[in-house]
């Protein structure tokens, strides 16, 4: 038997609402697991590395100019590399080009691949203790160092 028009329409409506939902609230969820795994990877980075803590590669920087590399990390196809991590921690100086950037760079660089080995121990495990759905958890670990 054949829904009539109007049935059809607004099941079809309610299906892709539904579906626009999901999406959202995946991508909130995302979100949240991100955030929560920067705040503990930070803890642990800061601990060991306390001198870049205090030069400006810190939870603000991670938080917010890196924030947009950063929640990327979820999708490994699409993981920041430490180059660009880099990039933006020196981008948030507004320094101009001087001489032996290159060399400064470089250690940023070193810096930022250990901040990024944090963030990715801190997802594995994340997705290691339950996934709603594929390979993205939203249940944050439960570490003692972590309130």
């Amino acid at each position: 038997m054949a829904l009539p028009a109007r049935l059809r329409s607004a099941s079809q409506y309610l299906l892709t609402w539904a579906i626009h939902a999901t999406t959202r609230l995946q991508g909130w969820l995302e979100q949240l697991l991100v955030q929560q795994a920067i705040a503990r990877a930070y803890l642990r980075f800061a601990r060991a590395n306390s001198r870049w803590a205090q030069s400006l590669f810190d939870d603000y920087f991670l938080m917010h100019a890196a924030a947009p590399l950063l929640r990327r990390a979820v999708r490994p196809q699409q993981h920041p590399s430490a180059v660009e991590l880099a990039q933006a921690w020196w981008a948030q100086l507004a320094r101009p080009a001087a001489d032996g950037q290159e060399d400064q760079l470089a250690d940023v660089i070193v810096v930022a691949a250990a901040f990024l080995a944090e963030l990715d121990a801190e997802l594995t495990v994340a997705r290691a203790e339950g996934a709603p759905w594929g390979t993205h958890g939203v249940h944050p670990p439960h570490h003692a160092d972590v309130c």
